[in-house]
């Protein structure tokens, strides 16, 4: 009970003087003591060593300020309500520097401060903005292969945004998840929005601009369209949330036939080398279609895509009904298995035959040949009387 109260204790001193933390940097902020710093713009951006997008990078543009004595460092510090989540440091490049990069993270911020330190860490330049984290959470990726500038396939999902624009088309929430697929769609798309801040009366720009990289499912899926319904198995890397398909016509990716949605319906999920898993689409208006694209993209819990493949199905390589095979296996069995009766009926036929003449030689060689008149022959029989002997020979014995 007392090493309860101790701890109990330890976490109200750690979230007490978290809170400190916050307290302390606005009121600092406040007293005016430090170069004040206005933030214009603060973005969400890549992380070369995070394809995937789960981690970034925290890019601040400052509006142009005096040259700062004595500037050494910049230092971001982040805060989820009044607890300190993050906090980097980078050197100074110029006194009067106005743009600079920092590994952090904005997920749930709701509070960036920026600060310039001297060479003994001592606060000499100060800037404040609250972050809306509704801009942070849109998730983007390409889809299908990596970005091309002349075609490319990208998921949109806005998040807490009423929508997202991708050059001049536009993803509503209404409408998400959204596909752009084959187009021409531009390398950067930031999701901005113009954020009052309470104290000036000013405004931040906040954007997201992380897309994530193309990382392709290693194996072809297997396909099949059967009836309006798409069958999907892959291995995968890991085990996703959930499973997308988004199946269209190859000379027209306008024309989709996957449902609004494009849910996979997850069957079987089982792990071998990797996970194995079939999914099931209901497919509209296919009865007639020979070849369509379809895209398999697989999404984490986060929302974060983790891999994708773009398969072309054909479906005479990929037949409609899988029990042509069994049939057609089923018939040519059926010939065999009559060809081998007929054959041993046929054997035994001759068989008996041969039996049969070997007996009936045997009865000529224990009966003999007789001889009567001029040669003739005669075989005897049990049952038959032999024939009268010319008249001639009569006649000579008389």
């Amino acid at each position: 009970m007392a090493s309860c109260r101790v701890v109990l204790a330890l976490l109200l001193c750690v979230t007490f003087a978290m809170a400190e933390d916050h307290d302390s940097f606005m009121r600092a902020y406040d007293s005016g003591e430090y170069v004040g710093l206005r933030i214009l713009e603060i973005r969400k951006v890549q992380r070369e060593s995070s394809p995937s997008g789960h981690e970034h990078n925290v890019r601040v543009l400052l509006a142009n300020h005096t040259s700062i004595p004595n500037l050494a460092e910049w230092s971001l510090t982040t805060f989820t309500n009044s607890s300190v989540s993050y906090m980097s440091t980078i050197p100074s490049l110029d006194p009067r520097q106005t743009e600079m990069e920092f590994e952090a993270d904005l997920t749930n911020v709701t509070g960036v401060f920026v600060e310039g330190l001297d060479r003994n860490n001592g606060r000499v330049a100060m800037a404040y903005t609250p972050i809306d984290t509704h801009v942070m959470n849109s998730r983007l990726a390409w889809v299908g292969g990596p970005y091309d500038p002349s075609l490319s396939s990208l998921r949109v999902w806005p998040g807490s945004l009423a929508e997202v624009w991708v050059g001049a088309k536009v993803c509503r929430s209404d409408d998400a998840p959204c596909y752009f697929m084959e187009g021409s769609i531009p390398r950067n798309i930031s999701r901005c929005q113009d954020t009052p801040t309470p104290r000036d009366g000013s405004s931040v720009k906040q954007c997201d601009e992380v897309i994530t990289h193309f990382q392709e499912i290693e194996e072809e899926p297997r396909l099949k369209i059967s009836d309006n319904n798409l069958t999907v198995s892959i291995s995968l890397r890991s085990i996703p949330a959930k499973i997308e398909a988004v199946v269209y016509n190859p000379q027209d990716p306008r024309q989709v036939f996957s449902p609004k949605e494009y849910h996979c319906l997850v069957e079987v999920s089982t792990l071998r080398a990797g996970p194995e898993v079939v999914c099931h689409q209901s497919l509209q208006a296919t009865e007639d279609v020979k070849e369509a694209m379809v895209l398999v993209v697989a999404i984490d819990h986060e929302g974060y895509v983790n891999e994708s493949r773009l398969t072309l199905y054909i479906a005479d390589s990929h037949p409609k009904n899988d029990n042509t095979d069994l049939i057609v296996g089923s018939v040519v069995g059926g010939i065999c298995l009559i060809a081998v009766i007929v054959a041993i009926i046929v054997f035994f036929v001759k068989d008996k035959k041969n039996k049969g003449k070997g007996k009936s030689k045997s009865m000529k060689a224990e009966s003999g040949e007789v001889r009567t008149g001029a040669g003739t022959k005669y075989e005897a029989a049990p049952t038959s009387e032999p024939p009268p002997a010319p008249e001639e020979e009569e006649r000579v014995e008389a």
